[in-house]
């Protein structure tokens, strides 16, 4: 999938009590599932998967309101709008409900940048309210509505290099998520790392996050991340936070994360064997408090010579690598807001 993106944010200070933001985005999104050429005496034949393309635009406007000292809330409206665009064929089926590949009754053609069928437009509104309740205290609300107009087709039940991007189109309607997080915690600001994304349908899908800070792991227990599909399978995730760089705000010493540095996160589908080895090695970590477990010895795969079990794990999975991001003055102004 490759991507072409405008981006302009707007800042408009109406008073000492209200900032208003505003902004549009424009995407432009080429869809490329890729290809298979066959050799000259190949038994196979060569296939090239369809190409689509798609329109994503949005705007949106919000007020970042002061009421009083310890209150404050943002609010806003996102409209969005997604159009598929040609050039492309679209087929018709029998029963567009349950469309099926031995049901087809016709096929119509567009033209390069002709539009595909009817935009999809959705209004996502936004808020979330701050109270202070003490000196390093506060309670936190919020509800955001989104719509997921970009989808990943796979036919596994673990991320694989055959996976492919579609956007929303004729048989694949946008994906409405409406969240709600109450939250209680100390008022201090601390930069985080958080991971958003469609988790495929199926049980038995297990991930592991690696954090490297200047192209060097964070290779501690305590940054040792991993989960299950259990309780999320088929959802889309929203901000599920992996690390925090949290410290005593006194200490400006101790951040991990400081301005310059940069950080990319490889994010790995694993089996249920390695998720069971990372979880008894967590555990075991974990020691010296009153609801620690008892010591016991972790199940990898490896043996000795002599056939005596050893610990360590083997292991080949699928790994998705983030962006690299630079922790630069506009994120590390967010602190100091």
């Amino acid at each position: 999938m490759r991507d072409y993106n405008f981006k302009q944010n707007f800042s408009w200070f109406l008073n000492t009590d209200n900032r208003i933001n505003f902004g549009l985005n424009l995407i432009r999104h080429r869809f490329e599932p890729g290809n298979i050429k066959a050799s000259e005496n190949s038994f196979f034949q060569t296939l090239n998967l369809t190409r689509y393309n798609a329109m994503d635009g949005s705007a949106y406007v919000s007020n970042e309101q002061k009421i009083g000292d310890l209150f404050s809330m943002e609010y806003g409206l996102r409209l969005s709008v997604f159009q598929q665009m040609g050039e492309g064929k679209v087929r018709e089926y029998l029963n567009p409900d349950s469309p099926q590949a031995d049901e087809v009754i016709n096929k119509i053609s567009y033209e390069k940048g002709e539009r595909i069928g009817s935009p999809f437009i959705n209004i996502e509104p936004r808020f979330s309210a701050r109270l202070i309740t003490g000196p390093t205290s506060s309670v936190k609300a919020s509800y955001n509505r989104m719509a997921q107009n970009l989808h990943l087709i796979s036919n596994t039940n673990s991320p694989t290099p055959l996976d492919i991007w579609l956007p929303s189109n004729k048989y694949i309607k946008p994906l409405i998520s409406n969240q709600v997080r109450p939250s209680l915690r100390g008022d201090n600001r601390f930069l985080g790392i958080f991971t958003y994304g469609n988790e495929p349908q199926g049980l038995g899908n297990f991930y592991k996050w690696d954090i490297y800070i200047n192209d060097t792991l964070l290779s501690q227990s305590d940054f040792l991340i991993f989960a299950s599909d259990e309780l999320v399978d088929g959802n889309y995730i929203y901000s599920f936070e992996i690390f925090t760089d949290f410290h005593q705000p006194s200490k400006p010493e101790d951040r991990r994360l400081k301005l310059g540095d940069t950080v990319l996160v490889k994010q790995t589908s694993i089996s249920a064997f390695a998720y069971n080895f990372y979880f008894q090695l967590f555990n075991q970590a974990q020691t010296g408090s009153l609801f620690s477990v008892p010591p016991a010895n972790i199940q990898g795969n490896f043996t000795a010579s002599d056939g005596n079990p050893v610990l360590g794990l083997f292991t080949a999975h699928d790994v998705s690598n983030s962006n690299v991001v630079v922790i630069d003055e506009r994120i590390e102004n967010k602190l100091r807001k």
